[in-house]
């Protein structure tokens, strides 16, 4: 879920602002919202994994949350945690204390990659990374207008095509190399639009817990314990 812990200062390749027919600039996110959320991550040849959840942004707070509830399975979760699965997990992401994953029933806690690629990313996102208009679509029922920003990842945003432009989906997949886009893995959020509320999330959701040890780093196969490459980290 750390799929928005987008790294906003990455630059895409691409020319700002929307075609002529859109008349209007890339969406700009809520400073602060809630959604209800289903998120299904796929990897080639492996498996693929579905989590329905909740989502807190807090732009102005610093926090960024995920909520995965009992019996769901979150990729990131299970990664670090395997014998959790199926319990509710937490991924926070924080300007101060950056990203961790959290079991609450089991007191498991840990820090997750580097922080400079895993803190809330700015609503205008799509705005700094110069993202380019690539269509419409249906989300269910609700067309969306999409935009593209590729960083590390390839990321494509779809928007109500309405005054509101509040989020539908967003894809974050794949590895954007000098050479082209290889695929190496895929993580789809459709937000329900019913359940977004705008405004202000108790900040105390962004609060580690008070057993959790700010030193114990996650042992993953591609992460810190990994010494993974540049090239290799996953926005």
């Amino acid at each position: 879920a750390s799929l928005l812990a987008l790294a906003a200062g990455l630059e895409a390749e691409t020319r700002a602002g929307g075609p002529p027919e859109l008349g209007r600039l890339p969406p700009v996110w809520p400073s602060q919202f809630y959604a209800k959320v289903t998120q299904v991550t796929t990897v080639p040849g492996l498996k693929n994994w579905t989590f329905s959840g909740e989502y807190y942004y807090d732009f102005e707070a610093g926090g960024n949350l995920w909520i995965s509830h009992y019996g769901q399975m979150e990729p990131q979760c299970i990664e670090v945690y395997p014998a959790s699965e199926g319990k509710e997990c937490h991924t926070i992401s924080t300007n101060w204390n950056g990203f961790h994953v959290i079991v609450p029933e089991d007191h498991l806690c840990c820090h997750w990659g580097r922080d400079e690629l895993n803190t809330p990313v700015n609503p205008d996102w799509l705005v700094r990374m110069h993202a380019t208009f690539v269509g419409f679509k249906m989300v269910n029922g609700v067309r969306c207008e999409g935009w593209r920003a590729d960083g590390g990842n390839r990321n494509l945003y779809y928007a109500t095509a309405d005054d509101r432009r509040l989020p539908c989906q967003l894809y974050m997949g794949d590895t954007v190399t000098p050479t082209g886009v290889e695929q190496t893995f895929g993580m789809e959020t459709t937000f329900d639009l019913g359940s977004i509320k705008i405004g202000v999330a108790d900040h105390t959701l962004f609060d580690l817990p008070s057993w959790c040890d700010l030193k114990e780093v996650c042992d993953y196969a591609w992460g810190p314990t990994a010494a993974p490459t540049s090239r290799e980290i996953l926005v």
